[in-house]
Order: C-alpha cells, then sequence, then structure tokens
C-alpha cells in the first residue's frame, strides 16, 4: 500500500469515527461540561464575571454589565441544550459563535498585553492570556463545529435518552 493511499484510509477511518453517534455524544457532553463549569463559575461570583467583561476593555459601560451578568446564564443554557440533544446544532451554533467572540477578545487582550486572565471560569487575575488559554477554545471551538456539522437535525426530537427504540445514544 503506498503512502497516499495509507492516508486516504486514515482519513475515512476518521471520518467515519467522527459521524459516529457516540463521538458526537461525546463532543456534545464536553462541550456541555465545560459551558456548565464555566456558567456555574461565574454565577456564583456574579461581580468577577462583571469585572472579567470590563477588564477586556471592548464592550463600552453598562453593556459589560449586561454581558457579565448575562453570559453565565446563557452558557448554562447552552450546556442544558447540549445534555439533552434538544435543539444541539442550534445550540453548537450559538456557542460556535460566542468561541469565535472570546477568542477575538483573547487575541485582542493578548496583543495588547492586557495582565488579566481569561476569566473563563470565573477567575479574573492574571499575567495574561497564554497561547495555551487560545488554544484550548479552539478546540472547544472545534468540538461546537462537529456537534454543528453533523449534528442531526436541528429540530427538537421526542424521543428520550432512555426507552429509545433505536440503539447508541442520541444525535
Amino acid at each position: 500500500m503506498s503512502g497516499r493511499e495509507a492516508l486516504k484510509r486514515a482519513a475515512a477511518c476518521l471520518a467515519s469515527i467522527a459521524r459516529s453517534r457516540w463521538a458526537l455524544l461525546a463532543s456534545r457532553l464536553v462541550l456541555a461540561g465545560v459551558f456548565a463549569w464555566a456558567g456555574w463559575a461565574k454565577v456564583r461570583d456574579p461581580v468577577a464575571s462583571v469585572q472579567a467583561v470590563r477588564d477586556y476593555r471592548i464592550l463600552p459601560r453598562g453593556l459589560d454589565t449586561l454581558v457579565g451578568q448575562g453570559l453565565p446564564w446563557l452558557e448554562l443554557g447552552l450546556a442544558a441544550f447540549l445534555i439533552q440533544g434538544t435543539w444541539a446544532r442550534t445550540a453548537a451554533a450559538v456557542a460556535s459563535g460566542l468561541l469565535l467572540a472570546f477568542l477575538g477578545a483573547m487575541v485582542s487582550a493578548a496583543i495588547r498585553h492586557l495582565p488579566i486572565g481569561c476569566g473563563c471560569f470565573g477567575e479574573t487575575s492574571g499575567a495574561g492570556i497564554t497561547i495555551w488559554e487560545i488554544l484550548r477554545d479552539l478546540a472547544f471551538l472545534g468540538l461546537a463545529v462537529h456537534v454543528l456539522a453533523l449534528g442531526g437535525s436541528p429540530q427538537p426530537e421526542p424521543r428520550a435518552w432512555a426507552g429509545s427504540e433505536e440503539e447508541g445514544p442520541p444525535e
């Protein structure tokens, strides 16, 4: 087998894995866990959540407060939809947009050498945004795009997790 044929077979194998219901379930649940963790950390300390948004120095006063107070609830809602599977593709689309906004803010803060933590999971202090935080969010974006691209119908599905006649987890 030539190197090109081996590469094609490996790509086909990876594509098959990516399309599997189990891979989609794993992507949904990991992404849901990330948003649940981030949202819960911010709900527990709303003052720090608002301050984290302000630290980026992107939004005008007032809007930063609204975003800082509303973002945790949006993240928790996304987690719920991703866990349940209802509107999973829609939740993944919103998560993708949110992650792109987070990435843009983080890159902007890094370029401007702001001495802030990312604020992603409630922390507000730090020496600045690191490449690892940016790469982490890119990985999360990859999970969201995976669910968005291959997650099935954007319409809610009537079946529940348990008692379904189909094999495997729901899409």
